[in-house]
């Protein structure tokens, strides 16, 4: 497990700088994460933080890509669990500044209480949709995003438990 995300990291980076060029931007984004494990479990929510690197590919004037690596503590009251997620979200610029965001994210498990571990898979895949503004000039970023768990996480064929989280951001462009 270990072995992967650090694979998928390094792969995540060399992408990134592979497209380096003059429009395509780097920063980094944390926030405040409100999750539960939904479906058959009767848990409450889990507050906790996510932190990581994003970048922006610019494909029109609306229009654009960004990919992100984020630690996130996710889980329910009593069952953290915690991620390593890949996220590719489209940004549609309504106007300039404020853009919506859609995308799929894959979720490595890089932590875990006992009673997680037990029941869940290590993987998980859902939907981000929300949406973002940014002050241009000085590249800072405000957004807020739910991330709808699809994955059923259980190891049990007859139970269902899937993962969603509330999060709010602020995040910051270095170029």
């Amino acid at each position: 497990m270990k072995k992967s995300i650090v694979l998928l990291t390094a792969v995540f980076l060399v992408s990134l700088t592979t497209y380096a060029q003059g429009d395509i931007r780097f920063g980094a984004k944390t926030g405040v994460n409100f999750s539960k494990f939904g479906g058959d479990s009767a848990a409450d929510g889990r507050t906790s933080f996510h932190i990581g690197a994003i970048a922006e590919f610019p494909i029109s004037d609306t229009f654009s890509v960004q990919p992100e690596l984020m630690y996130s503590g996710e889980g329910s009251e009593n069952a953290d669990a915690n991620f390593m997620r890949v996220v590719g979200v489209a940004k549609y610029y309504i106007i300039e500044g404020l853009s919506l965001e859609g995308g799929p994210q894959f979720g490595f498990r890089i932590s875990q209480d006992q009673i997680v571990d037990q029941l869940t898979k290590g993987f998980d895949f859902g939907l981000a949709l929300g949406g973002g503004y940014e002050i241009q000039d000085l590249g800072l970023l405000f957004g807020m995003r739910y991330n709808v768990g699809i994955a059923n996480l259980s190891k049990q064929d007859n139970v269902d438990f899937s993962l969603s989280t509330f999060q709010i951001s602020v995040g910051y462009f270095f170029n």
